[in-house]
């Protein structure tokens, strides 16, 4: 799973190969992990416990390298086109 944002304990990956749509990021704060969705920065999971100034910052990350993001999960992700 490449990581394509840190800092700090704040990570970002995008799964590769025989993942499903909607084309989406893993986000990692400590012991806590949701799911966003590129297109629409909604949170695909209950954030239940994630730092919200965490999760700002990752949607903030997300919604700036949209289609950059987009372009990477269209690449390892071949036969799920976002």
């Amino acid at each position: 799973m490449p990581t394509v944002y840190t800092d700090g304990a704040l990570a970002i990956r995008l799964n590769a190969r025989n993942e499903h749509n909607p084309p989406h990021v893993h986000v990692y704060y400590a012991e806590h992990a949701v799911r966003i969705e590129i297109v629409t920065g909604s949170v695909i999971d209950d954030p239940k416990g994630f730092p919200k100034s965490h999760l700002a910052k990752a949607q903030a990350y997300i919604k700036q390298n949209r289609e950059t993001l987009l372009n990477k999960w269209n690449q390892l992700n071949p036969n799920l086109r976002g």
